[in-house]
């Protein structure tokens, strides 16, 4: 079972770090350690040092794979297992997805939130780890609204993520309507970053 939050568990834990490709290079000046370079230099961004090379696909076999995600450039994102793991293209572990009682916690079983159904069968409601409001899960339409039910994104029968502007922000592969609740479940509280506008203007700036 996923732990309750603690009381001095700050709402934004949640938003672990996600990389979603390696970071360009950037020049630097100086003298490497053990060469006799000087002068300008290449090195990786600090969040690439010592970190596992960013995946094309993922390690796990088909068999034990719910879905992927990939971003808007169509590259790997992370991968849901049929046991609820999410692990990113880097192969950590990003946070466990409960199927069954449609939980989601962090990579230390955190408690983040939830889905339950407070109006319809086909309404749910996605709360957070302060038992706060994020989003409505409309089963029959695949999107995300907000309180006044406005859309915020939707999924297409193809698995792609359409903002509510007409912006593609990413897919699933394999995509079935029955996993939409679990999509729902990992970009609200495991991988907010696909969806968010912070993100894709990161994006442009690369």
């Amino acid at each position: 079972p996923i732990d309750e939050p603690h009381v001095d568990h700050p709402a934004d834990l949640h938003r672990i770090p996600f990389e979603r490709s390696p970071r360009p290079m950037r020049p630097m000046s100086g003298h490497f350690e053990g060469t006799d370079v000087v002068g300008p230099l290449l090195e990786p961004a600090p969040a690439l040092v010592d970190r596992v090379a960013r995946r094309d696909e993922p390690v796990e076999t088909a068999d034990n794979i719910l879905f992927c995600a990939y971003d808007r450039q169509g590259f790997y994102r992370s991968c849901v297992c049929t046991d609820g793991t999410v692990r990113s293209n880097r192969d950590e572990l990003l946070g466990y997805l409960n199927i069954e009682t449609l939980q989601a916690g962090s990579e230390i079983e955190d408690f983040l939130g939830e889905l339950s159904s407070e109006t319809t069968d086909v309404e749910l409601t996605a709360r957070g780890p302060f038992d706060e409001f994020c989003a409505i899960v409309d089963l029959a339409k695949t999107r995300l609204a907000d309180l006044g039910g406005s859309t915020l994104l939707e999924v297409t029968r193809m698995g792609e993520i359409v903002a509510n502007d007409g912006s593609r922000l990413g897919h699933f592969e394999p995509f079935g309507y029955k996993d939409f609740k679990v999509i729902a479940l990992y970009v609200l509280f495991v991988d907010p970053g696909m969806i968010s506008p912070r993100e894709l203007a990161d994006d442009d700036q690369d």
